[in-house]
């Protein structure tokens, strides 16, 4: 049996051991990362998502421990994650990712004229 195996074979016993509860998720991800070769850019499919983590489905076989930054609903916000889950299912790799910050740390970095135009006011 491979070590892979085995580990899947452990954490199939005990089942999921997350903190959070995951919701299933329809929907595009764009994830940004810097390695020793530049950066890199990969569209995922979302399948799941918390507060603590993200599960995707992605052509790329981006490395574990990876750090990463997650652009969810249009680039609006933004998260650092990492990659604490790889598995090859076919074509595409599964990837299950860890927020490294909490819900506070989102970023909203595609603000336009007219969010910045209304911002504060009451109608």
């Amino acid at each position: 049996m491979t070590k892979q195996g085995l580990l899947h074979r452990i954490f199939s016993t005990l089942g999921d051991c997350r903190v959070a509860e995951r919701e299933p998720r329809d929907g595009q991800v764009m994830l940004s990362w810097r390695d020793r070769y530049g950066e890199g850019l990969a569209f995922a499919s979302c399948r799941d998502i918390s507060d603590g983590g993200i599960g995707i489905e992605c052509l790329e076989p981006i490395p574990l421990k990876a750090v990463v930054r997650v652009h969810l609903r249009d680039n609006r916000i933004v998260r650092p994650a990492v990659i604490r889950y790889r598995a090859k299912r076919g074509a595409a790799y599964v990837l299950g990712l860890e927020f490294t910050q909490g819900v506070a740390a989102q970023t909203d970095v595609a603000r336009d004229e007219l969010d910045m135009a209304t911002e504060g006011m009451t109608w």
